[in-house]
């Protein structure tokens, strides 16, 4: 029964707001098992039969595409993350950027997003390469034109350093198209191996890249 001082109305906005903390699939279960409504119902017998805390994660991505009708396929490739990945928080606007490595390729279309996930970083690269290929992306050539392309850049402050992962994206501090984006929505973001925030490795990039021969 619900407390007096509680509306129905009430406790189930409380007990909406409750998966941003904890794994709602696992709150769920246990309320049917217990068969309450009553929020505060649900914290005592938590006291006594916890289930686990899912702490959230902070991720940055940054997305880029340079075939097709780009606009329309980050907004395909956004609402996928928003589904399969996390939830998105922060967003930059779209950049147009020059392709970087391969230079004979139409220019790109890049933007970088934060969201929060509760994946592992190896299950964030299993999404995003899913997401990639669910949106028609081909791997012909390194660095080539694509439909899309999702990388993971900062996995809150970790190092990860695998065969297939490495966070930080080990060559962002030489990506203008990578920074800049980055720059607008984290630009005190501290990159864990360098040491220094987002917004000043672009600018050390910039510096770098218009300093006369």
């Amino acid at each position: 029964m619900l407390k007096s001082n509680q509306t129905k109305k009430q406790n189930d906005e409380a007990l909406e707001k409750m998966p941003i903390l904890t794994d709602s699939s696992l709150v769920l279960s246990f309320s049917a098992k217990n068969n309450f409504n009553d929020l505060s119902q649900l914290v005592e017998d938590y006291k006594r039969e916890p289930f686990p805390i899912t702490t959230l994660k902070t991720v940055y991505l940054l997305l880029g595409s340079n075939l097709g009708n780009r606009k329309e396929i980050f907004d395909k490739a956004l609402e996928l993350l928003n589904q399969k990945v996390g939830k998105i928080i922060l967003q930059s606007k779209d950049y147009e950027t020059k392709p970087w490595g391969v230079t004979d390729q139409p220019d790109f279309l890049n933007l970088a997003i934060a969201l929060h996930t509760n994946l592992s970083p190896l299950e964030i690269l299993a999404q995003t390469q899913s997401i990639e290929n669910q949106l028609g992306r081909i791997r012909k050539e390194k660095w080539g034109a694509r439909l899309i392309d999702i990388d993971l850049m900062f996995y809150e402050n970790e190092i990860i350093d695998k065969p297939n992962l490495k966070i930080p994206h080990p060559l962002m501090q030489d990506r203008d198209f990578a920074l800049t984006p980055l720059t607008e929505i984290a630009p005190d973001l501290v990159h864990p191996v360098l040491g220094k925030t987002v917004l000043e490795l672009r600018d050390l990039l910039l510096e770098r890249t218009n300093r006369p021969d």
